[in-house]
């Protein structure tokens, strides 16, 4: 931990940061404390080689002290403390106006502990960061474009490979990864800045319930409102995912992001498969296990699991899933009626069916999956 010699810590609990100061001093850190958002004047005379800043006096300004922080030192890298609670939605959003990364708090001593650990491995990625990166670009297509080998790095990272396992598929470097890595970070800022209509700001949890607007889905594209006229002559883009040993799909467009989990409330008098209700920033949306609806035998949740918001009609609902595996471009051509005899009961709950690679994906109804009309009465 001594490639940093300069560490300053942000924030507002005066009990937790004298207690992180003197863990890091332990290490060899020369400790800076601020109890708020230092001034840029007071950054600039310290300039310290690394900052861990409480999340929560971001959202007190709604990241503006980070925004103009980032532009104005970009060499001065800043890393986000949160509660464990935090909705890693929200800490996403402050890595793209640019934050190198997050950790959750814990006591002063494992706080340091996995500080440590973020610091000595700069670059590496976790599932979830990839997952939302690679469908973030989505949404500029015509902003800065990610390489190749720059999509590669962040699926199998999404697939949680290690870093020793990326290396050698990709025969890279540790020096060619970190650089890739930071013009992967480097082309989500630009877009993630060059998107807002106004001045960026990270937005703070809105109580109404009241779904986002349009412009504001993680993952859509300014070419999903093609017409249904044009669709013979441009590809589809689905996103895949797996639900016991099969492989499904859905229409990028009626996705509006993944979750690595969210917390439901069960109600009484639902079909089975809704396991109930959950609160995403505000909204309440009911939450169905696509193992039930599809007659599968339940299953513990494991590392992989994620809810995925569908969005239909401004209507929402979460899907839970075993695995979310990668965007796929799907040419309307390749779309074959769902196969009734071999499908049986779930031959109702597909659209269609495609071939890639040998592999057989079964396209969703969203519609008839989420049932979404019967599970919006249920909320009454």
């Amino acid at each position: 931990m001594t490639a940093f010699g300069v560490l300053m810590l942000v924030a507002k609990q005066s009990d937790f940061l004298d207690a992180l100061a003197v863990e890091a001093e332990k290490e060899g850190f020369t400790v800076r404390k601020e109890s708020g958002l230092p001034g840029f004047e007071k950054l600039e005379a310290d300039f310290p080689d690394c900052i861990l800043l409480d999340f929560d006096l971001i959202l007190s300004d709604e990241g503006r002290f980070l925004i103009e922080a980032t532009q104005k030192f970009p060499s001065m890298p800043i890393y986000l403390l949160a509660a464990p609670e935090t909705d890693e939605a929200y800490l996403f959003e402050a890595f793209k106006q640019g934050a190198r990364g997050w950790l959750f708090k814990q006591d002063a001593k494992n706080t340091l502990t996995a500080f440590a650990a973020v610091l000595g491995n700069r670059h590496f990625l976790k599932p979830f960061s990839a997952e939302q990166i690679l469908l973030d670009f989505k949404r500029c297509p015509d902003g800065e474009q990610l390489l190749t080998v720059e999509e590669e790095i962040l699926r199998q990272a999404a697939r949680h490979l290690e870093e020793a396992d990326i290396l050698k598929n990709l025969n890279l470097s540790v020096k060619a990864l970190k650089e890739h890595w930071e013009s992967i970070h480097q082309k989500l800022i630009v877009n993630a800045r060059a998107l807002s209509s106004v001045k960026a700001r990270i937005p703070v949890p809105q109580t109404q319930e009241k779904p986002p607007e349009k412009t504001e889905r993680a993952l859509e594209s300014s070419d999903s409102a093609v017409s249904s006229t044009n669709t013979n002559s441009l590809s589809l883009e689905f996103v895949s995912f797996s639900a016991g040993d099969e492989e499904f799909a859905v229409k990028i467009t009626d996705l509006q992001e993944i979750q690595k989990m969210l917390r439901f409330t069960p109600i009484p008098h639902v079909p089975q498969y809704i396991l109930g209700i959950a609160n995403l920033r505000g909204v309440i949306i009911p939450v169905v296990d696509l193992r039930l609806r599809l007659g599968l035998p339940a299953k513990a949740l494991s590392k992989d699991a994620r809810v995925m918001v569908i969005n239909l009609k401004g209507k929402l609902a979460g899907i839970l899933v075993d695995k979310v595996n990668e965007v796929l471009k799907i040419d309307p051509s390749q779309l074959e009626a769902p196969p009734a005899l071999a499908l049986g009961e779930k031959m109702g709950l597909l659209e269609a069916v495609v071939t890639l690679d040998e592999r057989l994906i079964l396209l969703l109804d969203l519609a008839k999956t989420i049932s979404i009309e019967q599970e919006s009465a249920c909320l009454i």
